[in-house]
């Protein structure tokens, strides 16, 4: 709703309660249907992790590997490895195409894509 909008109704969705929401909505009052009240309420990726575990994830978001994540933080490779391990164990993830995945739903994907074209998104540096 950063965008301005005071309401999301998904098509099908709760339809008997549409004039009324699309009254409140109308009236200057914020209205989003219970499936979209839903996922928006899910848990970010970031809620559960470490400040070390988010930058592995955003490194290996950027295709970084092991050997060059412990270059850049300065860790050793089995330190990456094993914050790797403990945020795919968190996110219930058992291989970087699921840990793409669940980055892509939460955005992190257009924030990396974002940086590289110059944008001030995240990226593994700026985490230290």
């Amino acid at each position: 709703m950063a965008s301005g909008a005071h309401g999301l109704l998904l098509k099908g969705d709760e339809i008997d309660r549409w004039p009324q929401l699309l009254c409140d909505i109308a009236n200057g009052e914020m209205r989003v249907s219970k499936s979209v009240k839903a996922v928006l309420e899910e848990p970010s990726i970031h809620d559960s992790l470490t400040r070390r575990e988010r930058q592995i994830l955003i490194g290996l978001i950027q295709g970084g590997s092991n050997g060059t994540l412990a270059a850049r933080l300065g860790i050793s490779i089995n330190t990456v490895n094993n914050h790797r391990t403990s945020l795919m164990q968190k996110l219930d993830v058992h291989s970087l195409a699921e840990l793409m995945t669940l980055a892509a739903r939460d955005g992190l994907l257009e924030i990396v894509d974002h940086t590289r074209t110059g944008g001030n998104g995240s990226t593994v540096d700026d985490l230290e």
